[in-house]
């Protein structure tokens, strides 16, 4: 297989790039391990070193957006897009127009996977609980949370968390465009808690 991955120097990034390696897949990941980002340059990386693989490795340290701004000359088995700005609760709280970014990252991204559908069999892209409501999540009025807590068919869906829930939740309805209106097919994990 031949993966691409954007933001695979981040913690989940490293994760993915260990097992896909691992089944002697090809790995290209591009990232620009910005601060607060949480990305790691590959040379640095601690529980393994990518490099090992030879000729199933390559990184290319440049911001997504520019990458996006080209056409695909491969094709890819699966595109895999982490690229964000993260930086855990601090970062969300207190830096909230550094995370806004992602807004831009994301919307860029799909265009950039329109533009490029016939060489991408497959995306994968993340969400976050952060796009849940925040009404569901509040210390005098919460309860476990569902997936159907979001649904874009709903005139009503609730206030994500900051700008970094906005960004998430703009993400899953881009990607819900992207199938729905030009058959690009797509995964989004929304996940809780990476690092827990």
């Amino acid at each position: 297989m031949n993966i691409l991955i954007f933001g695979g120097a981040g913690f989940v990034g490293r994760h993915y790039v260990n097992f896909f390696l691992g089944k002697k897949y090809k790995i290209e990941i591009v990232d620009n391990i910005v601060p607060l980002s949480g990305g790691q340059h590959p040379k640095k990386w601690k529980l393994f070193n990518p490099y090992k693989s030879k000729n199933n490795f390559k990184f290319i340290k440049q911001d997504c957006r520019d990458y996006f701004q080209k056409n695909l000359k491969n094709t890819y088995d699966l595109v895999v897009n982490l690229a964000a700005i993260v930086g855990g609760r601090e970062v969300i709280e207190n830096n909230p127009l550094a995370v806004a970014e992602d807004l831009e990252i994301d919307t860029a991204f799909w265009r950039w996977s329109v533009k490029n559908k016939k060489k991408i069999k497959h995306i994968i892209t993340y969400s976050s609980s952060a796009a849940y409501p925040i009404d569901l999540q509040r210390k005098n009025n919460f309860r476990l949370l569902k997936e159907s807590d979001i649904n874009f068919k709903k005139k009503y869906f609730g206030k994500p968390d900051l700008s970094y829930g906005w960004a998430k939740l703009n993400n899953e309805y881009l990607g819900s465009l992207a199938f729905e209106k030009y058959g690009i097919k797509n995964k989004i994990f929304r996940h809780f808690s990476v690092y827990g």
